[in-house]
């Protein structure tokens, strides 16, 4: 699904602000907290225009896990005035990827076929921050497991994909052998 355009200046805002303030990591969050609470249904709400502006940015406050700050709140409510509270997971996706841009922080999607240990995770990341020529603590990995890849690991960053796993390794051989059998 393509973001709104509206989401970029409402996120360049909203990072300027917190720049600003220097509530960069407590915004980030709470914007973290709150992407995953707004579901289809919350999102159904918001952009109905028959349910009350200010029940809306008290929906969105609550979601958000209360927090204390008046900009936030501010933002909130500007955000739902202008109409633009049903393209809020975008505005917030496009600011929280920004910040992390910002931050230095880099995201590393992970697959694995098995579930591994908090040690082992922690020296894939001392392995991925190696490989990507960046501090450890600024980079942040999701992980997923897949039985299908068999072994190894999988990860992705930005629109790069590096594949060590057991399941490539078995596909690779088998374009190999199937070319020598062609020739042969």
């Amino acid at each position: 699904m393509m973001e709104s355009p509206a989401a970029r200046p409402y996120a360049e805002a909203l990072l300027a602000l917190a720049l600003e303030k220097g509530t960069l990591s407590s915004w980030m969050e709470v914007m973290q907290k709150l992407l995953p609470a707004l579901t289809e249904d919350v999102l159904f709400w918001l952009r109905n225009p028959t349910f009350p502006d200010g029940a809306k940015g008290a929906l969105l406050h609550q979601l958000a896990g209360e927090p204390d700050d008046p900009l936030l709140r501010n933002f909130f409510a500007l955000v739902v005035a202008r109409g633009r509270a049903g393209v809020l997971p975008d505005i917030i996706r496009r600011f929280l990827q920004l910040a992390k841009e910002r931050e230095g922080l880099v995201e590393v999607a992970v697959e694995a076929a098995v579930p591994l240990d908090g040690e082992l995770k922690g020296k894939v990341q001392q392995a991925v921050a190696r490989l990507l020529g960046q501090p450890a603590e600024n980079v942040q990995l999701s992980w997923r497991v897949r039985p299908e890849l068999l072994g190894g690991l999988r990860f992705r960053v930005e629109h790069r994909t590096y594949d060590a796993t057991l399941r490539a390794r078995l596909d690779r051989m088998k374009q190999v052998l199937a070319q020598k059998n062609v020739k042969g």
